[in-house]
């Protein structure tokens, strides 16, 4: 946790405000903590652990002559950096402000970890970055010559001048599932940095810039298929070594997929090496769980992982006591807010795992399908665009289809039909929202604006998209806050820029041809994965299956959330109140298939009810 305020205009912040501010911090768990003052600022540093070494997993502030850098995350090129900035040994503090000093607005693009970072150069200025993936989160607000910023919203929320009036464009995408950008929040006067972006203030107004990009289309690597595998396989273990605790314990997300049991495999050999405990955990469905169920039961390719790891603590995570919509009142509690990507709100045995086992690092596979290990949409353009007519003859059996694909002209016009399907899917979407609010034709525009997948593209373009689009960096933001207030952290080795950077660069034909979809991670895998795992194609959609089936038990206390709230101002605003319990009752009636909502819409109006409820019925952040 890191958080600050700061005066452009050479004010001193009222101490009511920074003891606001420390308040709300302390909520998260932490070792101590380290702040710093002058005439017109106040930054402060909450570490989580108390004897982490100092180039990972820390947050640190360092200051010199008038300049503080807050530093919150891992990096990894600590080595590299001092050479450059401070060859003398120094701790990271003041690597980091030496640094700072040489490259000032380009820091930011010289370091590679997790991270999010402040700067408080002199008296009127302030920088503010996010890593490029944004698996830390930094929020800020501005008004009045005032600048406050935090690792979450939460610490935010209780300063005066911070508008707190509902963003009601983020509540619409909320429940319609878009992801316009990644800097909305559902408050009005608060923003996040976006993932690999930064934004400096000072007497100019405000900057803003990304310091990370995906490499170009044309930047592809001339590199032999088998050496590829190993690059990938050095890279990615190097990945994991990077984000292990320096001493003990780590846990492990454990499903039945590729990515998940890929990291944990990989991991196991290191930690046994380096005497350290590791913690496997599964969501899955209960033995006893409704045989209707569409979520696939994944304990065997989990207990076929677990035969190949060494003896150590498994979890299954079957069940959850906690209700679901209490949980949600707990959730929003936590960031300030309705969220919508935080995975570790819907199975509190998670958490109580974590601290039983004394675990404040937990690895995931998130990142994996979405770049690293992907399962390659655009394989038809790629292959046309090698001039691979073979393959390409596979998978289409139409002789006109076969010719469009073979010349530019008719390429350009599968181009445009795809984006007119995209357009017309768009429009024919049920939708939440009230026409009041968005009229059919505005919100199909904005679905087909800002689409979860894009409509055409070769597998690189894809993967390159996805690399840059927000949906990585909210997902990232949302899991870091709601495992930060909990006491731990989740860490991400499919994330690691150098690896993903490595992938973006392979040519398209190494990463998927028309037999295998995900042949990288595969062939990496050979000898660490069974095969049964290795060579799956047909993996469970549902992250956490505990939480469709606690929805289909709690249903009727949606029901009534849902009622309770049929006129509530604020929601009618953007809402279909009406529209949204109708489609619940069909929800249930269905038991989840076939309708035209899924649960994650059901669960995006819950938690909009319930913190309306919280702003319309009291105001928890007014002051005496």
């Amino acid at each position: 946790m890191i958080f600050g305020i700061l005066s452009l205009e050479g004010e001193s912040p009222p101490q009511s405000w920074v003891t606001l501010m420390e308040a709300r911090a302390r909520v998260w768990p932490s070792a101590h903590q380290r702040a710093y003052a002058t005439k017109n600022a106040y930054v402060a540093s909450n570490t989580l652990r108390g004897s982490a070494d100092a180039n990972r997993d820390s947050n640190s502030v360092g200051e010199i002559q008038g300049t503080v850098v807050l530093f919150d995350g891992r990096l990894d090129n600590v080595e590299e950096l001092r050479s450059f900035f401070s060859p003398c040994d120094g701790n990271q503090d003041s690597l980091l402000v030496n640094a700072w000093r040489k490259r000032n607005l380009r820091l930011p693009a010289s370091l590679i970890g997790d991270f999010a970072m402040a700067v408080v150069e002199g008296e009127n200025q302030l920088l503010l970055a996010r890593d490029p993936f944004g698996v830390r989160p930094l929020f800020f607000a501005r008004s009045g010559g005032w600048v406050a910023f935090a690792s979450s919203m939460d610490v935010l929320l209780p300063l005066p001048f911070v508008d707190r009036t509902p963003n009601t464009s983020w509540m619409a995408d909320f429940v319609e599932g878009i992801k316009a950008d990644g800097t909305a929040t559902p408050y009005r006067g608060i923003m996040a940095v976006s993932a690999g972006t930064q934004i400096s203030f000072g007497p100019a107004g405000m900057e803003t810039r990304r310091h990370w990009n995906p490499p170009a289309l044309d930047d592809l690597l001339d590199i032999d298929p088998n050496e590829a595998v190993e690059e990938f396989r050095r890279l990615f273990d190097q990945a994991i070594v990077a984000r292990l605790p320096d001493r003990g314990p780590a846990a492990f997300e454990l499903s039945g997929g590729l990515d998940s049991t890929s990291i944990a495999v990989s991991a196991a050999p290191i930690m046994v090496e380096r005497g350290q405990r590791m913690l496997t955990l599964s969501h899955v469905l209960g033995r006893d769980a409704d045989s209707q169920s569409r979520v696939r039961d994944e304990r065997p390719q989990i207990e076929a992982v677990l035969g190949v790891l060494p003896p150590g603590e498994h979890r299954w995570l079957d069940n959850s006591h906690q209700p679901q919509v209490a949980s949600m009142t707990d959730t929003i509690l936590r960031h300030g807010g309705p969220v919508r990507r935080d995975f570790n709100s819907v199975q509190h045995g998670l958490v109580e795992a974590l601290r039983e086992h004394d675990c404040e690092v937990l690895f995931s596979g998130f990142g994996g399908d979405d770049i690293v290990t992907g399962a390659g949409a655009g394989l038809l353009e790629s292959l046309a665009q090698d001039r691979r007519w073979d393959e390409l003859k596979q998978l289409i059996s139409h002789p006109l289809s076969r010719l469009a694909w073979r010349n530019a002209v008719g390429r350009h016009f599968l181009r445009s039909h795809a984006h007119r399907r995209l357009s017309d899917q768009a429009l024919a979407k049920p939708r939440l929202t009230g026409t009041q609010f968005l009229s059919d034709n505005e919100l199909a525009q904005r679905r087909t604006r800002f689409p979860l997948v894009p409509a055409w593209g070769t597998i690189g373009a894809r993967e390159r998209w996805r690399a840059a689009a927000p949906a990585i960096g909210i997902r990232g933001q949302d899991s870091a806050v709601g495992a930060g207030s909990q006491g731990f952290e989740y860490v991400y080795p499919m994330l690691d820029v150098r690896l993903v950077e490595f992938v973006l660069r392979l040519p398209d034909r190494l990463k998927r041809t028309v037999e295998d979809r995900r042949c990288m991670i595969r062939r990496a895998m050979e000898g660490r994965l069974p095969d049964m795992v290795r060579t799956r194609d047909d993996k469970s959609p549902s992250a956490v299956p505990v939480a469709a089936a606690r929805f289909h038990l709690e249903h009727e206390d949606y029901l009534a959330l849902f009622k309770r709230n049929l006129d509530n101002p604020l929601l009618t605003q953007v809402l279909d109140m009406p529209r949204g319990l109708a489609a619940l009752r069909a929800f249930q009636d269905l038991q989840g298939s076939n309708g035209a909502f899924s649960l994650r819409h059901f669960r995006a109006i819950a938690q909009l009810c319930l913190w309306s409820e919280q702003l319309l019925h009291h105001q928890p952040y007014q002051t005496e």
